[in-house]
């Protein structure tokens, strides 16, 4: 798997323990727990458990930002457009 994606599988897996357990629930040993890796791998390909949270920051915001310009893309009309919008934000 090429590295790109295996970082982003660290960040999707970072997120679901977010949307489970919240920000007190995010850590290290719990990540690569449900990644089925050791903490070597992951700093393989983080240097550090900072590094990490300041990515799936980046990661989370450019991700969603795209789903939501993607989604109202599809729209022509402005006033559907808002209401696709705030739809797709509110289901992140």
């Amino acid at each position: 798997m090429a590295a790109r994606a295996v970082r982003d599988s660290y960040f999707e897996t970072g997120l679901e323990i977010l949307s489970d357990r919240g920000f007190g629930g995010l850590k290290l040993a719990e990540l690569c727990q449900r990644m089925g890796v050791t903490t070597g791998s992951f700093y393989h390909y983080f240097t550090a458990w900072s590094a990490y949270t300041a990515d799936l920051i980046g990661y989370w915001r450019q991700d969603r930002t795209v789903r939501v310009i993607e989604a109202i893309s599809k729209e022509v009309d402005p006033r559907r457009r808002i209401q696709v919008a705030i739809d797709v934000a509110l289901s992140l």
